[in-house]
């Protein structure tokens, strides 16, 4: 019988079943950071270094983060309820995504022992530039002209000034991350579309497995789409500094993120158990 403070009647007997299919966003989320050092040049002279990092919003057991400090926790996305309902439904299907983010900067250097006051001295703070927006994977190369894949998401690269491009994309979002003293963050949202540029619809599938004698709850296992051509989201960096002879510099790029997956959740599980064997049945 219901309990009272559900929305029924104490005396309610019969409640509805889970529907067919549902509309649902489910939110990953992410606390990670990107570790950027500023190197080389020419002592005491300005110089412009671009960095650039992508990650992926269809299959989550990609990094959004490869930083070797971090624990496991600290490189993926996480979910609490995915998990759930793909062990109700069979099938999610992408509809969008949205990217909700905040990035944060820190600022370090560490001076090599017997380096002259001088050189310490040199104003030398570099100034961030951010830039966001979604692009075609087939669209990333590194500095060689080499393609990105998947395996690269989280990784930060040099070399190729992504910045630049996305300033004149429609719809990245752009802006400037201060540290220290004068502390700013960076907040955006972005929507992306993150289907196979074909048109083929992308969905989450899961697997329902259950052996009765060793556990009374079947067990649920789902992978997540893979198509080879996809958008992702690009995350480009440009720093303005003075480099120094003797000082090793850094900056550390906290990113927290929330990815809103809406997606559909469509064909439910059967409601009955599953009988191996030959003449067992009751």
């Amino acid at each position: 019988m219901a309990k009272e403070g559900l929305n029924v009647s104490p005396s309610t007997r019969y409640f509805a079943p889970l529907p067919y299919k549902m509309d649902m966003r489910t939110d990953w989320l992410a606390d990670t950071r990107w570790e950027c050092g500023l190197g080389g040049g020419v002592d005491r002279n300005i110089r412009t270094e671009s960095y650039y990092v992508f990650i992926d919003a269809l299959n989550m057991t990609q990094d959004v983060s490869k930083a070797a400090s971090l624990s496991t926790g600290c490189r993926k996305f996480f979910s609490a309820d995915m998990g759930a309902m793909l062990a109700l439904y069979q099938e999610a299907i992408f509809r969008t995504h949205v990217l909700n983010v905040e990035l944060t900067a820190d600022y370090s250097r560490a001076v090599d022992n017997n380096v002259v006051q001088q050189i310490i001295d040199t104003t030398c703070d570099p100034s961030l530039h951010v830039a966001v927006a979604q692009v075609p994977l087939s669209y990333l190369r590194k500095d060689d002209g080499t393609l990105h894949t998947l395996a690269h998401t989280g990784t930060i690269y040099s070399g190729v000034d992504y910045y630049s491009a996305l300033t004149q994309t429609p719809g990245a979002k752009t802006g400037l991350v201060g540290y220290g003293s004068s502390p700013t963050n960076f907040k955006a949202r972005i929507a992306i579309d993150g289907y196979a540029h074909n048109g083929v619809q992308q969905s989450i599938t899961s697997t329902m497995t259950w052996d009765p004698t060793t556990n009374l709850q079947p067990q649920i296992t789902y992978s997540y789409p893979n198509p080879g051509q996809r958008n992702v989201y690009l995350f480009a960096f440009r720093f303005r500094y003075i480099a120094l002879a003797g000082v090793t510099q850094m900056m550390s790029i906290r990113a927290a993120l929330k990815l809103e997956q809406h997606l559909v959740l469509q064909d439910k599980y059967p409601a009955f158990p599953y009988i191996i064997g030959v003449g067992v049945a009751a």
